[in-house]
């Protein structure tokens, strides 16, 4: 190992604990995007809240620069890091960067829009105002569709075997 690679993984590790940042993601990324991706957090307002996004949505972040910004600038807006980390566990960054920033933020901040449902809200139902009473509805509505989803799965699966069956 030369000098110049101990030099970068000893500022790698430095920047991550100075932003709080999983200490694995120096095996995980690679060291220069690990170093832009630290600089960014640092310079953005949100870096206290970066921290508590989970290690496997941190890496994602490091390893796409524009998404990065894109929720770092979500989380500076007052978004929540646990809605954040939850709608990227739904979505493809590339989906998710088309949508405005704002108003992706208006849903992530909005209580009455299920964390499981975050996703769904955001591609059919963000142009909509809805009441709280119609918020309220929607949700129990989705949560009994894809609840009746899961359990018709389970049950073909305890019948035949399989998920899909062809007759």
């Amino acid at each position: 190992m030369n000098v110049e690679k101990i030099r970068i993984r000893r500022e790698c590790c430095r920047l991550l604990e100075k932003t709080r940042m999983q200490k694995s993601l120096t095996k995980q990324c690679d060291e220069q995007l690990l170093l832009d991706g630290c600089q960014k957090v640092m310079e953005s307002e949100a870096a206290s809240q970066f921290q508590y996004l989970e290690a496997d949505v941190q890496k994602r972040l490091i390893e796409t620069p524009e998404l990065l910004e894109y929720v770092l600038g979500l989380l500076q807006i007052g978004s929540s890091p646990a809605r954040v980390g939850t709608l990227l566990g739904q979505t493809e960054a590339e989906e998710l960067l088309l949508y405005n920033k704002e108003r992706v933020a208006d849903i992530l901040m909005d209580q009455g829009v299920a964390g499981e449902h975050l996703l769904v809200y955001l591609k059919y139902y963000q142009d909509l105002e809805l009441s709280l009473e119609q918020k309220s509805l929607l949700r129990n509505g989705l949560h009994n569709y894809f609840s009746l989803q899961r359990l018709a799965g389970k049950v073909c699966w305890q019948k035949t075997g399989r998920f899909f069956t062809v007759k």
